[in-house]
């Protein structure tokens, strides 16, 4: 199970017992440090508010402290907990000055080692900026330092503990939490990383008991509450995790871990909408997230949103990260985005498209091996109507793809954008019958949705039950599918009579509703070239017969029919484009 419950820093869930915790403190400074002439009464204050994250004022009793004793290792010790602790902060400021902030802790728990080398709570601290750093070898030799002062150190000894948890020693990690919790009782945090370990082991019951100690010692525990909803959302009780969530959220609003949370719950539940206003709240918070915005954007194009999406790709294609990906998304939005293909004639002239096919180029350069890169220029060179590029995109695709399911796939997508449906279906079916356990069907069945492929997504996520007849993800895709087909049944019933009542224009708009959520809805497509037939719009009406005429048998008598009814539209549009020239 990934690793990924949120950990509140050791210290600060100690300060909730505030007349132990300075109990604690006062016992791991020597006699000699503690007998100077050092202002008791600042550092109590610093280390209350440190307690209540009032950080700045804490800062200012550590210093007032240090003015009196410049070589006090408590004061130190304190001033390098004010800046430590402000890295758990979601404020932008902070996240863009973390490194600063994490040398300035750094630096005052190796002075306050230096003023007192016996002073374990320094070390303990000094090992936790650099699990922060990453350096976990150097993290690991401060809490043994702090260890061999103190051999009881419960802070210590669970975060030494947490070390071999990182490292995947589950059974290592949970000896140690165990450890500290015989040397602290009250030590809320090591209950909480014994939690995170018994659930990263399934033991979701022992995990839950051990996160209820952690709350009745510390109720106002946000990462604790946060653990609480993993918890819960593994077991299948995604209610009681959607409550927990919430909790956390309204602990510490800027709580980014519950809000991504309550998006992951609601998105697999279907609710876009609440996942996507979850998504908006961590922008909100922290307005460089890249994750969220690739989220979000991927969630707006499902929900057939595409310039929104296309703002929240712009923003991260930049990122040398996700460069590719947001490229990928971006020009899927675009293209969605031109609505119907045939009454943009594949045309646009715009400079967002030439840059975006000269990105996707670069990214081609970087990635020769990713196909979907090479569709991505397929569908740029649509927009543009350059039916050269089209073709050469094309056969990349063909020649690179292999059997892989994601190969076929993507090569089944670009057939379709060549108006190729049969060698398409032909991929997507190779594809579906090349996957064979559950989360490849359940990703398939997505990605089928996400490209609005909705007979291919229902066989995906009925491979999918075969596999897991209780499988939520298969049946929310399901709800989605039977969600679109009833509005666009809806759309469809209303072009109809629009149609039937000589209503041209309002039939035209209802079928563009109904192609924007399913492509290859061909009725649709058939109604839209009689529609622009009766509107004299003939090059449109040919452009609809002929993606209708795609899905016909050739030896349908309607394949004769509608081919002689291009050709008599096609004759039209051409006189009617000389009248046009005769007048100029």
């Amino acid at each position: 199970m990934k690793k990924n419950i949120v950990i509140l820093s050791v210290l600060s869930l100690l300060l909730v017992n505030t007349a132990y915790a300075k109990k604690v403190y006062y016992s791991k400074v020597s006699t000699a440090d503690a007998s100077k002439d050092v202002n008791i009464v600042s550092l109590e204050k610093g280390f209350d508010y440190c307690k209540e994250y009032k950080l700045g004022a804490a800062q200012k009793y550590f210093e007032s402290a240090l003015k009196k004793d410049p070589k006090s290792s408590q004061a130190h010790n304190g001033l390098g907990l004010s800046y430590f602790l402000k890295v758990s902060s979601s404020d932008m400021e902070v996240i863009k000055n973390k490194q600063q902030i994490l040398a300035f802790a750094k630096n005052e728990f190796e002075l306050a080692i230096k003023y007192n080398p016996k002073n374990a709570q320094a070390y303990n601290n000094l090992g936790r900026v650099y699990k922060e750093l990453g350096v976990l070898d150097k993290a690991e030799q401060n809490y043994q330092k702090a260890l061999s002062i103190d051999p009881k150190y419960s802070d210590a000894m669970c975060n030494l503990g947490y070390l071999d948890f990182l490292k995947n020693k589950t059974p290592e990690a949970i000896e140690k939490y165990k450890k500290s919790i015989t040397y602290n009782p009250n030590n809320s945090t090591a209950y909480f990383y014994l939690a995170e370990a018994y659930a990263s082991q399934s033991k979701y019951s022992d995990a839950l008991a051990q996160i209820g100690t952690s709350l009745s010692l510390f109720n106002n525990n946000a990462p604790a509450q946060n653990a609480l909803a993993k918890v819960y959302k593994a077991q299948g009780n995604e209610a009681a995790a959607i409550n927990a969530f919430k909790k956390s959220a309204s602990i510490k609003p800027e709580n980014i871990e519950a809000y991504l949370g309550l998006a992951e719950i609601y998105q697999n539940r279907g609710d876009n909408e609440l996942a996507i206003s979850e998504l908006k709240n961590i922008l909100s918070i922290n307005p460089s997230y890249t994750e969220a915005y690739l989220k979000l954007a991927d969630m707006l194009l499902i929900e057939n949103k595409p310039e929104k999406a296309i703002s929240c790709y712009q923003k991260v294609v930049g990122d040398p990260i996700y460069s590719a990906y947001a490229l990928k998304g971006l020009s899927k939005a675009y293209f969605n985005n031109s609505k119907s293909a045939f009454d943009t004639g594949y045309v646009a002239t715009t400079a967002d498209y030439v840059t975006l096919q000269n990105e996707l180029l670069k990214a081609v350069d970087s990635n020769p091996k990713d196909l979907q890169l090479y569709l991505a220029l397929l569908r740029t060179s649509k927009m543009i109507a350059d039916d050269n590029l089209t073709e050469i995109y094309l056969n990349k695709i063909i020649a690179r793809s292999d059997f892989s399911p994601v190969s076929s796939v993507i090569k089944g997508e670009a057939y379709l954008l060549c108006n190729q449906p049969k060698e398409a279906k032909i991929a997507f079916d190779e594809a579906l019958s090349s996957v064979n356990n559950l989360s490849d069907c359940l990703a398939m069945g997505e990605l089928f949705v996400l490209d609005k492929q909705y007979d291919m997504a229902t066989a995906s996520y009925y491979k999918a039950l075969n596999f897991d007849p209780s499988s939520k993800r298969a049946k929310v895709g399901m709800n989605i599918i039977a969600r679109n087909q009833k509005i666009t049944d809806s759309h469809y019933a209303l072009a109809c009579d629009y149609f039937k009542s000589h209503q041209y224009v309002s039939s035209v708009e209802e079928l563009k509703k109904v192609l924007d959520l399913n492509p290859k809805h061909m009725r649709a497509q058939l109604l839209m070239a009689k529609s622009y037939q009766k509107l004299a719009k003939y090059s449109l009406s040919a452009a609809y017969y002929q993606v209708y005429l795609a899905s016909v048998d050739t030896q349908d008598k309607q394949y004769k029919k509608y081919t002689k009814t291009i050709n008599y539209l096609q004759k039209k549009a051409q006189k009617a484009q000389l009248h046009s020239l005769k007048d100029l």
